[in-house]
């Protein structure tokens, strides 16, 4: 799955410096000619207390988690077909990334790479909007209430279960049953369902 194609929302995940598990919902936008193994960036209120376990804010930022969570459903054992032994279970499909999240202060980098996210997310628009279309004082103004940052990637870890192993018959029911279903996320499992076998 790439989190950038429909599933970009993601939970950022640090910790206090009492330990404590901080998570904030955000929206990621990957530039992956940034860092040796690309980049995801996103921006958060400046009064938001994890932002001060960011770099170069925090001496020694620790390691943060974003997760992506793509398609995902409760399966019933009545979907494998009938008289197959099976217990209920949950089908899903989710990115984890590690990387130490590193403030961007500099005004124009911030505001071409909001430009460019902004772009990803607009470009199924019959007309893209863009930052371009506003005054530079309002930009000004919604910029200084936001940390812009980036996480650049140290390693992702993609954690799965799509259908039970070793059994691509039951598999392709379950997808055939999950593609009918009136639920875009199911029909959307399903497709991932079959690429996997």
């Amino acid at each position: 799955m790439d989190p950038v194609q429909g599933y970009s929302f993601g939970t950022l995940i640090t910790t206090a410096p009492t330990g404590e598990p901080v998570a904030t919902h955000l929206p990621f936008a990957f530039f992956p000619e940034r860092g040796e193994y690309g980049s995801f960036f996103s921006h958060i209120a400046s009064d938001s207390p994890q932002v001060r376990r960011f770099a170069p804010l925090c001496t020694d930022a620790p390691l943060a988690l974003i997760t992506f969570l793509g398609p995902h459903s409760y399966i019933s054992p009545r979907w494998y077909g009938a008289g197959q032994r099976a217990t209920p279970t949950w089908n899903y499909m989710a990115v984890h990334v590690y990387g130490r999240p590193t403030v961007i202060d500099d005004p124009q980098e911030v505001r071409s790479m909001l430009g460019r996210a902004v772009a990803q997310y607009e470009a199924e628009m019959a007309v893209p909007w863009s930052l371009d279309s506003q005054s530079d004082d309002y930009l000004g103004e919604r910029m200084e209430l936001m940390t812009a940052f980036e996480v650049p990637v140290q390693r992702i870890a993609t954690k799965a279960r799509l259908g039970r192993k070793q059994q691509t018959e039951l598999n392709q029911e379950l997808a055939d049953w999950l593609e009918v279903q009136p639920d875009m996320m199911r029909r959307e499992l399903a497709r991932l369902i079959r690429g996997a076998i």
